[in-house]
């Protein structure tokens, strides 16, 4: 372990959040409090695991923490989304279904994140750079690490919109939530500073340091700002949705609460009612619902005349008691039962004639009132549903079908009643009479009185179940084909990069060498630029091979491919050329360079901690290095040169290397 002062704040936000999760577990009766409590504790993690991997020496450690690190952040980031979700309420609408979908995404970066030495699609060629101070873990990102950082940016700024539009759709202190959201934002600007190389301290991620912060601000938030103390109900499940228009009013006579149906039929417009004492309603409502003089409990009926048309209404008043009983309020519930009442009188006309006409059709055949009352089924719909007639005229069509269903329905009535469209038809899901998916297409027309005016939507149904699916399974059939596919896609691609690697270094093969640097040769030629060819051979091998055996022999081999592949650029060609031989192809490379990178590979070879049977062994190495079209006209003439420095670099002692511009002397024996 190595000791820096950069491992301070991590630690410090580690043990904020831990505090925080532990205070905000207690808090059992808050739906959002659980998501929250995951939350910090991820955060928690993140932040310790950081920590550690700062004072990390051994790479491949580093590397695995600074993963796990990003696991723990997509982590976090999940549950950010769902707190704000439950917090306001949102949460409801979004079914199992939905959520596990969504867990998806994070998950399938997660599994490519700690799957990183296993590919190049997410981070690679990690490297430690000390040149900051401390060990700062350096990386090649790769095609999926930009679609990771936008994923994160969006599921955080979604949370955060999503808090903030709460309080001001609330008309709460927006104070609490905006300190959260820079809670939130601030650990996310810094690592994505980190991950795009524009951190001020360079290769420092400061999102784990930026969690102090985070830390801090949700400490004030909880403490001061009443965050979490109370579960929030969408308000939009509970009284926006409702047809029938809702008024609520507090313990003085104040409206504290009205719906949209409300506002639209007492005709408040887009003014500000709340505060205000009931009776300021427009007329005739504030004094027809003879709300200054507090209306009687229970249900009564009431006739006003609205928009010079007397109409009448069933009225729902209902008292709020606190929990110590006291009363806080009054509920109100109005329900028209003029129109409905004028619209039975009409329809009994014609139902007499109607019921002959479609009572004994295969098909179901219902209608149903704007608001969605049921007012006539056949016995096919009956006998679809598994309900008796009784059971279901009266009834809203809205009540028991399935929600995705009842959006359809829904949509259908607004496209039909705004004149949009004069007849509809869509395929909906519905559940049979023991619960079993069955699929229909109904046709949606309205019915209209004589002055034109639409009193009754009409729909008539045909079951295609057994159309649906064979379409559904066709579906599957078709994805199974598409995923072999890929699954042969991927094992083609695999057997293709087994012919061109060696099994034992997990480097290029002789092969691919040949032909890549006949291809490089030529376009250096058109290019104008240096092709440098190093050969590299392992000091006395067959000594290796005969002294410890030749697993330590394959161990050295497979030791010093490791070395190659992680000191080589992306462009660099690294091969074993056969035995104990390698070869590193440098395009663009000129003699000075190329030189110095040999020297760079045998210094490290050199350093190289190596343990064999027998106890420890030190490895070193002799390289040749030319330089194409230096020292040869071609490909095989450069290869050549290489070799006869290589030569040189024996002769001379070994554990060296050579340059082709140097005097070089006849061909020595190797080993």
């Amino acid at each position: 372990m190595l000791w820096t002062p950069f491992a301070l704040p991590p630690l410090a936000a580690g043990i904020i959040l831990a505090g925080i999760a532990v205070f905000v577990r207690r808090l059992k009766s808050v739906t959002a409090a659980r998501p929250h409590a995951f939350m910090v504790l991820a955060g928690s993690a993140w932040a310790l695991t950081y920590a550690a991997a700062l004072m990390v020496r051994e790479l491949r450690l580093r590397a695995f923490l600074g993963e796990c690190t990003i696991s723990l952040g997509l982590v976090g980031t999940m549950c950010m989304l769902l707190m704000a979700l439950e917090y306001t309420g949102l949460g409801d609408r979004i079914g199992r279904t939905a959520k596990a979908i969504f867990a998806l995404i994070p998950a399938f970066f997660i599994a490519v994140s700690l799957s990183s030495p296993l590919h190049r699609l997410f981070r690679y060629d990690y490297s430690l750079d000390m040149s900051g101070g401390f060990s700062a873990l350096r990386y090649t990102p790769g095609p999926l690490h930009r679609p990771f950082l936008a994923y994160q940016v969006a599921v955080t700024l979604g949370s955060v919109a999503i808090l903030v539009a709460f309080a001001l759709r609330r008309g709460r202190r927006p104070g609490p939530m905006i300190l959260l959201s820079l809670g939130f934002l601030m650990p996310l600007s810094g690592s994505i500073l980190y991950a795009l190389d524009l951190s001020p301290v360079r290769g420092l991620d400061l999102g784990s340091t930026a969690l102090v912060f985070t830390g801090l601000l949700n400490s004030v938030v909880l403490f001061k700002g009443s965050f979490l103390e109370v579960t929030h109900i969408a308000r939009d499940l509970l009284i926006d949705c409702l047809d029938d228009p809702v008024l609520v009013t507090d313990s003085g006579g104040r409206i504290a609460d009205l719906n949209r149906a409300a506002r639209l039929v007492f005709g408040t417009g887009d003014r500000d009612f709340i505060g205000l004492p009931a009776a300021s309603l427009p007329p005739p409502w504030g004094e027809g619902l003879g709300l200054g003089a507090g209306p009687t409990l229970g249900l009564s009926e009431i006739k006003l005349l609205v928009g010079g048309e007397d109409r009448s209404w069933e009225l729902s008043n209902t008292p709020i008691h606190s929990q110590r009983g006291g009363e806080r309020g009054r509920l109100l519930i109005l329900h028209e039962t003029s129109r409905q009442k004028a619209l039975e009188a009409s329809l009994e006309e014609s139902r007499a004639l109607y019921l002959g006409i479609v009572e004994e059709q295969g098909d179901p055949v219902c209608r149903w009132l704007p608001d969605t009352t049921l007012t006539f089924v056949n016995s096919a719909y009956c006998r679809y549903f598994g309900r008796a007639r009784e059971e279901l005229i009266g009834r809203r069509l809205t009540s028991w079908l399935p929600l995705e269903t009842i959006a359809v329905i829904k949509a259908a009535i607004a496209d039909l009643a705004s004149g949009s469209a004069e007849s509809l038809s869509s395929e909906e899901m519905n559940l049979g009479p023991e619960g079993q998916k069955r699929w229909m297409v109904w046709a949606y027309h309205p019915v209209r009185d004589t002055e034109g005016g639409i009193v009754e939507f009409q729909g008539v149904g045909r079951d295609i179940t057994a159309r649906k699916e064979a379409d559904l399974a066709l579906q599957r059939a078709n994805a199974e084909l598409e995923a072999q596919l890929a699954r042969n896609e991927l094992l083609q691609a695999s057997l293709l990069e087994q012919a061109v690697r060696d099994p034992l270094t997990g480097l290029f093969n002789r092969r691919y060498m040949e032909e890549t640097l006949a291809r490089e040769t030529a376009v250096a030629t058109r290019g104008g630029v240096c092709i440098g060819v190093m050969m590299l051979d392992i000091d006395h091998f067959k000594r290796i091979n005969d002294e410890r055996g030749h697993a330590a022999g394959d161990r050295a081999l497979a030791a010093l491919g490791a070395v190659l592949l992680a000191n080589t650029r992306k462009m660099d060609i690294a091969c074993r050329y056969g035995g104990e031989e390698f070869i590193v192809i440098m395009p663009g490379t000129d003699p000075d360079t190329a030189l110095a990178r040999a020297e760079a590979l045998r210094l490290a070879v050199e350093k190289l901690p190596f343990e064999a049977e027998g106890g420890p062994l030190r490895m070193t190495l002799s390289a040749g290095v030319a330089v194409f079209p230096l020292n040869g006209s071609d490909a095989r003439q450069t290869l050549l040169a290489a070799d006869r420095a290589l030569y040189e670099a024996k002769r001379s002692g070994r554990n060296r290397v050579v340059s082709c511009d140097k005097g070089l002397s006849p061909e020595p024996a190797r080993g």
